[in-house]
C-alpha cells in the first residue's frame, strides 16, 4: 500500500511493503480528502489475489458511473464549501496520523508505467519490485 496526501504546502506519505511480482494486480483511488480543507489523496494498493474494499457512504461522492456523470462542476463546488466547514471543525492534524514518511516511486505515473500494464481487464505488474 502506498498513500499520498498532498496539500497547498506539503506531502505526506506512508508506504507499507516494498515488493510485488509479475501477475500482481493493483488499484488506484484518487481524490479529494474529506477529512482534511483543500488535500487530495492518492492511494495505490498492490495484491496477488482477490481484494474487497468497503467504504461507508458518507465518506465517498460518487459523481460518475460507467462513464455517466451524476453530478457537475458546480455540484461538486458547492459541495468541497460545505465539506470544508465541517472539516475546520474537526481540528485533525495531518502530523498526527501516523504516516511514516516512506515515499514510493509507483505514486509518480511515470515510474509506475514500468512496472504496470494497463487494460480494459486491469492493471498487471509486467516486472518484479523490491525495494
Amino acid at each position: 500500500m502506498y498513500i499520498k496526501l498532498s496539500t497547498d504546502t506539503d506531502n505526506y506519505y506512508h508506504s507499507i511493503g516494498n515488493e510485488f511480482c509479475v501477475g500482481d494486480k493493483h488499484i488506484w483511488l484518487a481524490g479529494y480528502c474529506s477529512d482534511f480543507e483543500n488535500t487530495t489523496i492518492n492511494i495505490m494498493l498492490v495484491f496477488d489475489g482477490e481484494i474487497h474494499l468497503n467504504f461507508h457512504e458518507s465518506d465517498i461522492v460518487i459523481e460518475s458511473i460507467n462513464f455517466n456523470s451524476y453530478i457537475d462542476f458546480d455540484n461538486v463546488n458547492d459541495f468541497n464549501k460545505a465539506n470544508d466547514s465541517f472539516i475546520s471543525l474537526k481540528k485533525i492534524r495531518i502530523e498526527d496520523l501516523g504516516f511514516n514518511n516512506i515515499k514510493s516511486e509507483l505514486l509518480e505515473f511515470n515510474n509506475n508505467i514500468k512496472y504496470f500494464d494497463y487494460s480494459e481487464t486491469g492493471n498487471f505488474a509486467i516486472k518484479n519490485y523490491n525495494v
